[in-house]
């Protein structure tokens, strides 16, 4: 009877639960980044704009999650917690409504320490997006 009850209550959970894994029309989460590049691409994101610093930048520290992006690929980045999407939650980050996208060197993250980089801005590329800007890239980001 005990086993009856964990197993109803486990299938509830998981019935209840709602499938994140998937962008729709409307939640966005994914970012996809297209590498045309050389380098292994690592992305942090900042909502700090227009501070352009990258003091304040997040990303993922667990390469499972959002593992590099190898040279001359194509990559989904994961931007959000489940449950969010950045059609809801880029408005409300800031006054602008921009979320800034940082893509590094991953030899850099790697090998300098993070506060050099920001001090010397060592990125390869800062992307100032809005929603519509997201919209209108199909939510991907090409580098270069």
């Amino acid at each position: 009877m005990k086993y009856s009850i964990l197993f109803l209550l486990g299938l509830l959970m998981l019935m209840s639960s709602r499938c994140d894994g998937k962008d729709t029309e409307d939640c966005h989460r994914f970012i996809t980044i297209v590498n045309n590049s050389d380098y292994h691409l690592d992305m942090n994101i900042s909502i700090t704009y227009p501070d352009s610093l990258c003091s304040m930048c997040f990303g993922s520290n667990d390469p499972s999650v959002n593992p590099p992006v190898s040279p001359h690929t194509v990559s989904r980045y994961n931007a959000l917690r489940p449950g969010n999407c950045l059609e809801k939650r880029i408005p409300s980050i800031n006054e602008h409504g921009v979320l800034m996208f940082f893509l590094f060197d991953d030899q850099v993250i790697q090998k300098v320490p993070w506060d050099t980089i920001v001090k010397y801005r060592m990125y390869l590329k800062k992307y100032d997006m809005t929603v519509d800007n997201l919209r209108n890239s199909n939510w991907t980001i090409t580098y270069p």
